[in-house]
């Protein structure tokens, strides 16, 4: 008798622990508020990234400068950035539409190498000035936890209506070369959200801010504020087969 009831409150144990990290029709494990466990939210994501076959990403970036002396604010500027990237998997295409000083220059990748719109005309060539793993990482939305060095236990993730919503804020100092005789102190702060479908895990957009404080000298403090929202979009067919076709009429032999 004493076998069963220990064989009885170990199954119940079991099956206790397991409904605490039971995943739910989604197939993701719940936290104890019934959200998704983070890191297998963020694998999940990614995966459905990856297995997307096109895709366009649109970034909208403010640039805000200022600097203050004693305390007061002088020369305001404010810029802002749009760019373009297009992706298709089969066949392999990169293009990225980025802003110059005076214009915006086109850059086209595929197996039969890279093309430069500037000055008003395509120029090609058969070498890609870039590898296939840095283009990647200029269009994947997860590379911003490497480059900021952030862990996934600083992430944090609520819903809010169809979208996971996840976020982290980071701070950090940048050292200087130690040998440079004028050193600045500089202080980093990083806002990072996410925004991702609960039907589909596919990232919909990513905001980042990243606020710069460089101290100059005793008197002097710059002030540099970097905004950027990527936008992620289903590339149609139509804009596809577009794609492709450019390399037709701008790769030269």
């Amino acid at each position: 008798m004493r076998n069963w009831i220990v064989l009885f409150i170990g199954t119940m144990l079991v099956v206790n622990l397991t409904a605490c990290n039971k995943a739910d029709g989604d197939g993701l494990a719940k936290d104890a508020d019934g959200l998704p466990v983070i890191e297998e939210l963020m694998q999940k994501s990614r995966e459905a990234f990856e297995m997307r076959d096109s895709y366009s990403i649109e970034k909208h970036e403010t640039i805000k400068k200022f600097d203050e002396y004693d305390g007061k604010k002088e020369q305001d500027s404010i810029r802002n950035v749009d760019y373009k990237y297009e992706y298709s998997k089969d066949p392999q295409i990169f293009y990225i539409e980025r802003p110059d000083e005076f214009m915006v220059s086109k850059e086209y990748y595929s197996e039969h190498g890279f093309a430069l719109f500037s000055v008003n005309e395509w120029s090609s060539s058969h070498k890609w000035p870039y590898t296939e793993a840095q283009l990647k990482e200029q269009f994947d939305p997860y590379q911003f936890m490497a480059t900021y060095n952030l862990s996934m236990h600083a992430l944090k993730v609520k819903e809010e209506g169809g979208k996971y919503v996840v976020s982290t804020a980071a701070t950090f100092n940048d050292n200087e070369d130690p040998s440079k005789t004028m050193k600045k102190d500089i202080k980093n702060k990083l806002t990072l959200t996410y925004f991702i479908d609960k039907k589909t895990y596919l990232p919909t957009k990513v905001t980042t801010v990243l606020n710069r404080e460089i101290k100059e000298n005793s008197e002097m403090t710059r002030h540099v504020e970097r905004s950027a929202e990527y936008i992620y979009h289903s590339l149609s067919s139509a804009k596809k087969k577009k794609l492709i076709n450019m390399d037709k009429e701008i790769m030269k032999e």
